[in-house]
């Protein structure tokens, strides 16, 4: 069984990243996803995706911002597991902001004394 991992993709110009990976040739029971974050010194296991369908899985959720990080899949049958592939580096961009607030500033007066003593029940 032999895999391409092809990198990461951003989703709609969004926050939000895909891990991308070639079929395997031959017959795919399903793959392992594996994550370093320690430059590949260990590895442990991310994911576990049944079936041959499905060549991608979503980073967001899982993965802390400015961190970086390395993956390699395994694709696995009743003969065994394949070797990995090469490993993908990938840091996480620092979350920012929207940059257009799409919700008006209002601009208040002062606080009248009298909203000091109102009490909320």
């Amino acid at each position: 069984m032999t895999i391409l991992l092809l990198g990461f993709v951003q989703v709609n110009h969004a926050q939000a990243w895909k891990l991308v990976w070639d079929a395997s040739t031959g017959t795919v029971d399903g793959y392992t996803v594996e994550i370093s974050t320690d430059a590949g010194a260990t590895w442990g296991y991310w994911y576990v995706l049944l079936g041959n369908a499905t060549r991608e899985i979503n980073l967001d959720n899982k993965c802390a911002y400015g961190q970086s990080y390395q993956f390699r899949v395994r694709a696995f049958n009743q003969a065994g597991v394949s070797a990995p592939t090469a490993p993908l580096t990938w840091t996480r961009p620092q979350y920012e902001p929207p940059t257009d607030n799409p919700l008006p500033l209002v601009e208040t007066g002062p606080v009248p004394d009298s909203a000091a003593n109102l009490i909320i029940q």
